[in-house]
């Protein structure tokens, strides 16, 4: 899934394979950026449907007491396991910031100990 190929020490490959990770993830979470909003515009199309099923916003009153109801719990269920979801990903994606800011400090140090061990 993540290419690397990173020539260098141990904590440099794992700071390039964490970056890879948090850019890929970043990417995915990016289609969820407006789901929040898509959510909100189902919500009120479901409302004007419940409250004005005669009205010309609204659609057949009988399929929709009948089956868009069904619908509707279907589609805030998802919606309340996909926030979820995304939420325990963002957390595990800044633990993988976290692991990369180490890794780009224990690169530095790697270099600075060279740079010592060229000048000794």
């Amino acid at each position: 899934m993540f290419g690397y190929f990173c020539d260098g020490t141990y904590a440099e490959e794992q700071k390039e394979l964490y970056k890879q990770v948090i850019d890929k993830v970043t990417e995915l979470l990016s289609v969820t950026s407006r789901l929040d909003e898509q959510i909100e515009v189902l919500r009120v199309d479901y409302n004007a449907m419940e409250k004005n099923p005669d009205s010309a916003e609204g659609k057949l009153s009988t399929t929709f007491i009948e089956k868009e109801s069904i619908n509707r719990q279907a589609m805030e269920s998802l919606y309340r396991d996909l926030s979820t979801a995304i939420t325990e990903v963002k957390m595990k994606l800044g633990v993988a910031w976290q692991q990369y800011d180490f890794y780009c400090k224990e690169v530095e140090r790697e270099q600075e100990r060279a740079k010592q061990m060229e000048v000794d």
